[in-house]
């Protein structure tokens, strides 16, 4: 019975360990994920400083007409890059959510073994119940009982011991449970906020369409004054 517990004891101390690794993991991906959101502000800045750069260029507009047609392309090729941003916080929302399922699964796990404990234990101590009747009547093995006795005594509470120590895990996994559920709610969170910035560069980069083609207007209008 000692060995098959110290057996459920080291299984559960491994599932520990992966708990703490998948939190690691959890960590990493929240750093990316602040990563890729200080990316979308740069670019961000970097749309307005075209747009102001557009308007004190305007005078300039026989001179710069190419570079708009660059810059105009540059903008393509980041709205692009920030459609594929998007599709890869999609992934890795969804990559939380997965790793979100299995710790629950591990958590119901865990409540499980936790109650297996309990029932060995209330075993023990029906058989710690019987050997004490059994010493009553038995009067000629006391010695041998009392040993017994003392044995089983000190496995109890060795038993008694791994208990509360596996109460105190199981409190620690609630705790780190809720850290998660915490996190996730962060992520989404900030996930909403992207979805929201990536439509506010989308409008800011119709608006630059609808200036660019204001002033190849202005400039057709100049062409034909001239």
């Amino acid at each position: 019975m000692k060995e098959e517990l110290e057996a459920q004891d080291e299984e559960q101390s491994t599932e520990h360990d992966t708990l703490n690794t998948e939190h690691d993991t959890l960590n990493t991906e929240h750093d990316a994920l602040n990563t890729e959101h200080d990316a979308l502000n740069t670019e961000h800045d970097t749309l307005n400083t075209e747009h102001d750069t557009l308007n004190t260029e305007h005078d300039a507009l026989n001179t710069e007409h190419d570079a708009l047609n660059t810059e105009h392309d540059a903008l393509n090729t980041e709205h692009d890059a920030l459609n594929t941003e998007h599709d890869t916080l999609n992934t890795e929302h969804d990559a939380l959510n997965t790793e979100h399922d299995a710790l629950n699964t591990e958590h119901d796990t865990l409540n499980s073994e936790h109650n297996t404990l309990n029932t060995e234990l209330g075993t023990l101590n029906t058989e710690q119940d019987t050997l004490n009747t059994e010493h009553d009547a038995l009067n000629t093995e006391k010695d041998s009982l009392n040993t017994e006795h003392d044995t089983l005594k000190t496995e109890h509470d060795t038993l008694n011991t791994e208990h509360d120590t596996l109460n105190t895990e199981h409190g620690t996994l609630n705790t780190e449970h809720d850290t998660l559920n915490t996190e996730q709610d962060t992520l989404n969170t900030e996930h909403n906020t992207l979805n929201t910035e990536h439509d506010t560069l989308n409008t800011e980069h119709d608006t630059l369409n609808t200036e660019h083609d204001a002033l190849n207007t202005e400039h057709d209008t100049l062409n034909t004054i001239h």
